[in-house]
Formats: C-alpha cells, structure tokens, sequence
C-alpha cells in the first residue's frame, strides 16, 4: 500500500513536472517569436491635401491717390469704417492743383464763349475746343478732388488709411474695399501641384488672427498665374466673410486634387517583395489547448496605385483581416507569431 503511494506521487509529480516543463518551453518559444503589429485594410483616396500659406487681400478695391503733393486738412473715416458714395472722406488743399484748375476753367469759358459768338467752320472748332476743356477738367477733377473734399465712389468699408491731418503727402492711399464684394486670399505653388485645379474650382480657406477663427470655409479660385521663372504659379480665390477681417491675419488654403477612391488599401510598410511581385502578410489566428496560435499567410497582391505612405492593392480581403505592418524579425509563409500593440 505504501508503495503504491509512492508510485501515484511521483507519477502526479512527474506530470506536474511535464506541465511546468511544457508551460516554461511554450514561454521561451512565444519569447523568441517575432513581434508583429497590425493594421486592418481601408478604402481610402491616395490624394493627400496640400496646404499652403496664404496673403490675405480684398476684391474690388477703389484706391484714392495723393497723384501729386497734398496737405492734407482732415481725414474723416478711419479702418473699418462704412462709407456711402459720395461721404466725404477727408479734406486736402494742392496750391498746385488750384492754380491749375483755375487755367482750366478759363479755358472752358472761353470755348464756350467762342461757340456763343462764333458760327460755320469756326464755330465747329470751337465746339471741339468746348469738348477737350471739359474733358481736361474732368481729368483733373478725378485727380485733384474739387475744392479739396474727396469722397467715395461707392459703397464700402475703409479698408486702409495712410495719412493724418497736417501732413503733406504725395502717392498716398486710402483704400475702400465694397461692401458688396469680398475678400481675396493669394498663395503661390508649384507648377507640378496645380495638377487639374482651373479657376472656378474650390478650396478650403481658413483665416484667424491670434485670438480667434474668423473664417472657415470654401471659396472659388479666381485667377491662375501663368509659371514664372522659377517654376511658381499664383492662385487667388475670393470668399464672402460675415465680419471684418484685416491684412495682418493669418490664413491657408487647402487644395484637395481629384482622385480614386480604392477599396482596398494598405500600408505601404506591409508590401514584401518576392521576385518580381508584391505580396503581404496575412495574420490568421487559431485556437489551441494552450491559448490562441497565430501564424502568418503569405499573400500576393497587385498594387494599382500608391503614395509615400499607402498603397492601394488589388486582393480579396476583409474590412477585419490584420495585415503585418512591421516585424522584429524575418517572416515566411506560415511562420507563428506574435502580436504586440
């Protein structure tokens, strides 16, 4: 009897002995199998948008120029400022321009004295003298604002203001942009990344300033610039915005090209190369006495189109098959691995 015991333990403890052996052997060797990461397939476009830096602008904008030396008296509006046509703007006086507009209208009443007095061929000659003198007053007076008030054209909110009372100025501006036009944001590119874009497509445009988002949305490509010398093109679109946005803030602008959407796609770090052909690994995952077995398949593929970091791939898999996306060690057909996150 007492025998017996001592066989049944130590069959007990040699079994024991086979499980902890087993256990430790199936440790060391999932120990030394190669870690692998995963990625499941996706359909996706392989066309990454582009961003650039843009210049912020305004559409439709009537300067009001010094064209020679003003003193200029008052300035009445201010950026921001909305205007109606024919608000005055400020006030200036040109010793210059009042002389010469003074020879000016001499010369039209003198025409138009001649053609009072006048009559046939000469009468004719007089008229045509009539008309130049009204038009040379008309120049001037668009160039030199009549006794000294400009005004605006039309509607709008000021949009620049370079001058201030006592100061005598020559070339300077004061900018009104339209209130019933809209803003404009310029950026230059690449000639090979203008791809198919012509004017009327669309982009995305953001514009901020250091506090806050002050438009977000797409606007409409207005004008392509040929190349210039250093393989550069300009494009400028135009979008309405809801509040005043200035010069200073910062904006981008996003060009998605057209493109395929592909309904398998992969990491371009899962393609493996045999011979002349692509393949990838396929994980596949078992379950056994001792836990989950995975292995990998190796899978040949044919790649339709890829980038810096996808690949679209011509093969039959499903939205949950795991695909290998990198390894510590060299893989084969079959080999069991495991997955690490």
């Amino acid at each position: 009897m007492k025998k017996r015991k001592i066989v049944i333990r130590l069959t007990v403890g040699f079994l024991i002995l086979m499980v902890v052996c087993t256990m430790l052997s199936r440790t060391v060797y999932r120990l030394m199998l190669p870690d692998v990461r995963v990625e499941t397939p996706t359909s996706r476009s392989l066309t990454d948008p582009m961003t650039y830096s843009a210049e912020i602008g305004y559409v439709n904008t009537e300067d009001i120029t010094a064209q020679a030396e003003w003193e200029v008296l008052s300035v009445n509006v201010q950026v921001g400022s909305e205007v109606k046509a024919g608000q005055q703007l400020m006030t200036i006086r040109s010793d210059e321009a009042d002389v010469e507009r003074k020879q000016l209208v001499l010369n039209q009443k003198m025409a138009q004295t001649r053609v009072n007095s006048t009559a046939g061929m000469e009468r004719e000659q007089a008229q045509i003298d009539l008309e130049k003198a009204d038009l040379a007053l008309q120049k001037h007076d668009e160039i030199y604002p009549k006794d000294g008030i400009v005004v605006a054209k039309n509607d709008g909110i000021v949009s620049e203001v370079n001058c201030k009372p006592n100061q005598t100025v020559t070339g300077t501006q004061i900018r009104i942009k339209t209130a019933a036009t809209s803003y404009c944001v310029t950026w230059e590119l690449p000639m090979q990344n203008v791809g198919g874009f012509e004017v009327e497509d669309e982009v995305e445009c953001v514009v901020a300033n250091s506090e806050e988002l002050l438009f977000q949305g797409s606007a409409s490509i207005s004008d392509v610039s040929v190349p210039d010398e250093m393989g550069m093109v300009t494009m400028t679109a135009a979008f309405a915005a809801q509040r005043d946005i200035y010069l200073s803030d910062a904006a981008t602008v996003t060009m998605t090209p057209p493109s395929t959407t592909y309904e398998t796609v992969v990491p371009r770090s899962s393609l493996q190369k045999v011979g002349d052909s692509d393949a990838i690994y396929v994980v596949n995952t078992q379950p056994s006495m001792f836990g989950d077995h995975t292995t990998v398949k190796l899978t040949a593929v044919t790649v339709l189109e890829q980038n810096n970091r996808y690949a679209a791939v011509q093969v039959k898999l499903e939205r949950t098959d795991r695909i290998v996306v990198n390894t510590s060690k060299p893989l084969f057909d079959g080999a069991d691995v495991k997955i690490v996150e």
